[in-house]
């Protein structure tokens, strides 16, 4: 009765051949590709419309880096034993015997994907120069043995699809190519997986173009970048300050807005500059004034409003111009001397948006708030008021 059980419970081979395709994330047309039949093949053995002739077993448990016996169900897929490497080694001649030993068990199998992955990356850091076991005698050797066996295993329908991290398979063959100065494979590598998201492949483009040596390519996908990562980075930071300030946490949240200032002032490298104030009338200078009023500390925060509308009246006027000029600073500061009347009237709104904040409330009735009051509201309708 146990026999039966267990027969019952068993995976039958269609429902293994799927399970190992779907974990090493292949389509149905690039295993049959491997293993030299049609996608529609494949399709039927997952189905169990038909079963893989008795040639093709052999095959398909060396592609899958199984034995025999887990294809039929019978065992679980096994973890091979595999040369481990030394994380800590800095001796490149010992590293390459490491490596060299570590090519030979992949030649006699059966591994898996996260063998091949970890022999890639171990060869990738005798090649990569910045490595501290980088092997300029072997380099060259060690490149050329990894692209070849890249090419055979996987071909080019079946390369690892997605760049998950700088050590991903596709990552480290992406960045192969570009050390052996492929910089159309590396870059068709990046451009065939529509699943990367923007940022990540302007990230992979530049280290692809740092290893080229091809320095204003480089620079140019960073400044793509920052242009946009900042902004997240910076708006994450507010809303943190936000929240710590409803729970009561004071110095949390002035410890956010002034990590907040300084990290925008080292990217823009300007000392005057408070770039959220475009989204919605969310200012770090504001931020910090509920804050510190929070915290009893009136004129101190009076000082922080005081700040934010000079800045801000100051970026509008004519011939006004940051230190760097980057493309996150273009998208957040309006551009100086434009006149333009429908922005001063935005942004007087923005302005009076953040000064009625109700945490400012207590300080309204101050000479000093009024003055700033008045000198936002002046905005747009007298441009010499700016100054």
């Amino acid at each position: 009765m146990k026999d039966k059980t267990d027969m019952n419970d068993r995976e039958s081979m269609g429902g293994v051949i799927r399970r190992l395709r779907m974990e090493r994330e292949w389509t149905q047309e690039e295993l049959g590709e491997l293993v030299g039949v049609s996608a529609q093949a494949v399709s039927k053995w997952e189905t169990e419309q038909s079963l893989p002739d008795i040639s093709q077993v052999p095959m398909l448990a060396r592609t899958f880096g199984v034995t025999t016996d887990a294809l039929f169900g019978l065992e679980e897929e096994p973890a091979p034993e595999f040369p481990e490497a030394d994380a800590l080694c800095t001796d490149p001649e010992e590293a390459w015997q490491r490596w060299r030993k570590m090519g030979r068990k992949l030649e006699e199998g059966p591994v898996n994907d996260a063998c091949v992955s970890r022999w890639l990356f171990q060869g990738y850091l005798l090649c990569y120069p910045d490595s501290p076991v980088y092997h300029p005698e072997r380099a060259k050797e060690a490149r050329d043995e990894l692209l070849s066996f890249a090419e055979k295993k996987y071909g080019k329908k079946g390369t690892p699809k997605e760049h998950i991290s700088d050590f991903s398979l596709k990552s480290l063959l992406t960045n192969l190519h570009a050390l052996a100065g492929g910089e159309e494979k590396a870059l068709a590598l990046i451009k065939g997986a529509p699943e990367l998201p923007q940022e990540l492949s302007w990230s992979r483009r530049a280290e692809v173009f740092r290893l080229l040596g091809k320095r204003k390519e480089e620079r140019e996908q960073l400044s793509s970048l920052f242009a946009l990562l900042p902004s997240f980075l910076l708006s994450a930071l507010f809303r943190r300050a936000e929240n710590a300030l409803a729970l009561g946490r004071k110095d949390e949240a002035l410890y956010c807005v002034s990590f907040g200032r300084s990290f925008a002032r080292l990217l823009f490298g300007a000392e005057k500059v408070d770039p959220l104030y475009w989204q919605d009338g969310k200012s770090f200078l504001q931020m910090g004034a509920r804050v510190l009023l929070a915290q009893g500390k009136r004129e101190e925060a009076l000082a922080w409003l005081k700040q934010m509308v000079d800045e801000k009246l100051e970026s509008l006027l004519p011939g006004y111009s940051m230190s760097v000029n980057t493309p996150l600073l273009r998208a957040v500061q309006l551009a100086p001397g434009s006149g333009n009347e429908k922005a001063f009237r935005y942004h007087r709104a923005m302005l009076l948006r953040a000064l009625d904040h109700p945490d400012l409330a207590p300080l309204r009735e101050e000479p000093d708030f009024r003055q700033l009051y008045a000198r936002a509201e002046a905005l747009g309708e007298d441009k010499q008021a700016a100054t």
